[in-house]
């Protein structure tokens, strides 16, 4: 996949922009000019939900009637136009056909991103974590949404039966079969996909990218019915999938505290690099790479490897200043 070009009419503070692509493209503006809503944009416009954690309307520049992002992308020679307008409700479109579902947008158009806002495997919140190993997990098994989809629903059935002044025990344990059933599905395509992204970070430390051992340790939530007396009691969900935990190990010891600021925001990358290589093999094609404020705290000789290794993708880049990248494309804002 090969993005050409974007254009955005109030989306955030930008109120008419409008930007060509290349190889890579680094992003140059002053802090608060809206360098990361073009990320922001793109990223939205192809994955149906934006990776700073804001719902799609809060997008819309504030005051505007109309908010407008389109995309020209090539996939596999073939030229694409992918749009996100945001009226009173969103709606997505590729080649002017509105999409009912933004699913095959994201498989067929694969964009992976690092940012502040958004660190990956090394978010602060589980949740964020769970999310981008579901993420993943789509591209290994593309039932893996609906699955998500279906338990949420249970989930929040559940939660209302629970609730419930007299609670049918025969419904409930329906429920819970439905829900192991899923959990199960879930659970099983996120340990697939933790394995392939342990496996291909150990290849890239044993070709000299890190000098320590690091690797993705799984915590599983799955239903436990010995716990349904304790949820009858307490009138809540006590125990799932959507508690699953991920953490990593360094050198076989959990403790995210004691490493620095660079050295966590490498190991985030190093992932998201790990993941863009299952996915490209998985789908066959090449991988966008969105970075933001990429080189605030990585050392000179860890943003030279990261060129490196990103070389065959296309990279959309954010920063105060360039230093690194001679042949990109410079984007001001």
């Amino acid at each position: 996949m090969y993005a050409h070009s974007i254009k955005l009419i109030n989306f955030r503070n930008h109120v008419n922009f409008e930007a060509e692509f290349n190889r890579i493209n680094y992003i140059i503006g002053h802090n608060g000019s809206g360098k990361t809503s073009v990320l922001e944009a793109i990223y939205t416009a192809i994955n149906g939900k934006s990776f700073r954690h804001q719902k799609l309307k809060k997008l819309a520049k504030i005051g505007t009637v109309n908010t407008y992002v389109n995309m020209l992308l090539d996939k596999a020679n073939v030229k694409h136009n992918i749009s996100l307008v945001i009226n009173n409700k969103p709606a997505f479109y590729i080649d002017k056909k509105k999409l009912k579902s933004i699913k095959e947008n994201i498989f067929s158009f694969p964009v992976f991103v690092y940012s502040p806002e958004n660190e990956g495997l090394l978010s602060k919140n589980q949740y964020y974590r769970r999310q981008f190993i579901d993420r993943l997990s789509f591209y290994l098994n593309k039932l893996h949404f609906d699955n998500l989809k279906n338990y949420n629903k249970l989930f929040k059935l559940k939660s209302s039966v629970l609730m419930g002044y007299r609670i049918d025990n025969n419904y409930l344990n329906t429920i819970n079969e439905m829900i192991c059933k899923y959990s199960v599905l879930i659970a099983d395509t996120r340990k697939k996909i933790i394995e392939k992204l342990n496996e291909s970070v150990m290849n890239l430390i044993n070709n000299g990218y890190y000098n320590k051992n690091i690797k993705i340790n799984y915590i599983k939530n799955i239903f436990d019915t010995k716990i349904l007396e304790k949820e009858l009691l307490k009138k809540t969900v006590l125990t799932g999938i959507h508690k699953d935990k991920m953490s990593i190990l360094f050198d076989d010891t959990y403790d995210e505290s004691l490493i620095s600021f660079g050295q966590k925001k490498f190991v985030a990358i190093l992932y998201l690099y790990a993941a863009s290589l299952i996915v490209a093999e998985i789908i066959n094609d090449d991988i966008m790479i969105i970075l933001d404020d990429f080189e605030n705290g990585l050392d000179e000789d860890v943003l030279f490897t990261f060129r490196d290794l990103f070389s065959s993708n296309q990279l959309i880049i954010t920063g105060v200043e360039n230093k690194f990248f001679d042949n990109a494309n410079i984007i001001r804002i």
